[in-house]
């Protein structure tokens, strides 16, 4: 069945028309940067800026209100004072327009009388089905149809490159910061959505828009506080379904940062053991740290699949293979060590080398590159390591070393299309988008290398035990008995229900307990 409310969500963020109300001629001010971005990124739909008071905006034909405009309108863009939004909106109601990005501040965050604002356009929300991002949000990209009403300087710092990402986050400012860094590491993006105060549109809504886009790859999201834990089951499980990762960095764990999140967006944060047992149930990654965040929605798209947890570390340093070894095991990954025959054909090969596991290669395979292909291949075909990770320092990307390390990883990636290799090396950006194009995740960083493939192999593992689980038949709730249950009343309604249960009798008195344990052994 179709959902209709994302279905409306996804026709505002893909507009083939749109109004700014508030719009201004300064393309450096909130209602002016919106509209600069879709002139300069060349949007190609309809665009009505609304400004009582000109008759032109930034080149285009200015309209004095929503109601005047001629032909239909998909999507408004609302700068205006708080005072003047809800009426905005019923204008657009009445207009026929399919959503709102509502930009302006000024409601439950700061209070009563912004809250009971903000009440009344969820009302109007529910009432007409008009879909409102925000209000107190910094707007959406959707970067493959330049559509870019935001007022956030990043994407004039950052140009947006198309890609598989999508940044779903209730903080604006947050959210831009997100999309420069994931620019900045060569992730190309789908959309970006922020929904600030979420007066309608809910971050869960917008991952579950995300998880039916064929358009999006992997999922990167930030939330202060869960309003519709319902609804983010149902798109975390469409997510898992599609096979599409999720990194998801949830706040507001503290004490401090629960009351931070009440004075932002006027979120409540909610039980977190609660948010880690729904993550782990659908195999999303909490993430703690911005750093963690974009590493692993960068392993996921730029690396394979994983097949399983088995880990094959080569290095040129020693030292390094013992740092990756703690951090593989740290993470619960599997470095078991080579096969015997297969360290005698890695020690023929380089007389120097400690081929256990991690494979110490030494600074000597940078005299032989020729001869990495058939170490990554013995590591492959006769260790049967899922996934291997190398460390090369600047070493193979030297004047005398790099064209030679790129036509090795070329034979490599030739042999073993389909093999989840990472590399930990330092390199010019030039050097590391051609390993990219290959398919090789690049790391500065060795320890950051191995905690982005134990999350990518989790998301795997995840992703096929929801596909494999059997479908629960669950019992009929109705006849439970009203009140407070004992604990042993409640244990025979579950036992019934075909859940286990340890067998126990109930005894209200010494006798009945001796009785009762007969001659059972009893614990207490």
């Amino acid at each position: 069945m179709t959902d209709t409310s994302i279905t409306t969500l996804e026709q505002m963020l893909s507009p083939r028309s749109v109004a700014i109300v508030g719009a201004s001629d300064n393309p450096g001010r909130i209602g002016g940067r919106p509209l600069a971005y879709l002139i300069d990124h060349k949007f190609t739909g309809d665009i009505y800026p609304v400004n009582p008071t000109r008759d032109t905006v930034q080149g285009l034909k200015a309209w004095p209100s929503i109601l005047d405009i001629d032909g239909h309108i998909d999507t408004v863009v609302i700068a205006v004072p708080a005072p003047h939004v809800v009426q905005t909106v019923r204008d657009c109601v009445t207009k026929g327009v399919k959503g709102c990005i509502i930009l302006s501040a000024g409601f439950a965050e700061m209070g009563e009388e912004g809250a009971q604002a903000q009440e009344e356009l969820t009302k109007i929300s529910k009432e007409t089905g008009i879909r409102l991002l925000g209000p107190n949000c910094l707007g959406s990209m959707n970067v493959h149809e330049n559509f870019l009403p935001t007022f956030s300087g990043a994407p004039s710092l950052q140009l947006p490159i198309k890609g598989g990402l999508s940044i779903i986050t209730q903080s604006g400012a947050f959210g831009a910061h997100l999309y420069y860094l994931s620019t900045q590491t060569r992730l190309g993006v789908r959309y970006v959505i922020t929904t600030g105060n979420e007066s309608d549109v809910q971050v869960a809504d917008a991952i579950l828009m995300c998880a039916n886009d064929p358009e999006t790859k992997v999922i990167m999201a930030y939330s202060e506080g869960i309003k519709n834990g319902d609804r983010l089951i149902e798109a975390l499980e469409a997510a898992a379904a599609a096979e599409k990762p999720v990194v998801f960095m949830k706040v507001g764990r503290s004490e401090v940062g629960a009351l931070a999140a009440t004075s932002h967006t006027a979120s409540l944060t909610g039980e977190d053991a609660v948010i880690d047992a729904i993550f782990r149930q659908y195999g999303v990654h909490r993430a703690v740290t911005t750093e963690d965040l974009v590493d692993i929605a960068y392993a996921a798209i730029k690396g394979r699949k994983p097949t399983g947890r088995r880990l094959g570390l080569v290095t040129i340093s020693g030292g390094v293979g013992v740092l990756m070894a703690d951090a593989a095991e740290d993470c619960g990954l599997d470095v078991a060590p080579m096969p015997a025959k297969a360290q005698a054909s890695l020690t023929d090969l380089i007389p120097f080398a400690a081929p256990r596991n991690p494979v110490d290669v030494t600074a000597q395979i940078l005299n032989e590159l020729d001869k990495l292909p058939q170490f990554f291949s013995t590591l492959i075909v006769e260790g049967k390591y899922d996934t291997v990770l190398a460390f090369f320092t600047s070493g193979a990307s030297t004047k005398t070393s790099a064209a030679k390390f790129l036509a090795a990883i070329q034979q490599m990636r030739q042999e073993h299309p389909e093999q989840f290799i990472v590399l930990s090396l330092l390199a010019n950006e030039d050097e590391v988008k051609s390993y990219e194009e290959l398919g090789f995740p690049v790391f500065p960083d060795a320890s950051r290398a191995v905690a982005a493939i134990a999350a990518v192999i989790r998301f795997v593992e995840a992703h096929d035990r929801l596909a494999s689980r059997e479908q629960l038949t669950l019992p009929d709730a109705r006849g439970l008995p009203e009140g407070p249950l004992s604990e042993a009343g409640a244990k025979k309604i579950l036992q019934q229900a075909g859940l286990p249960v340890l067998a126990e009798t109930l005894a209200t008195s010494a006798q009945e307990a001796t009785r009762a344990a007969g001659d059972k052994p009893v614990a207490m």
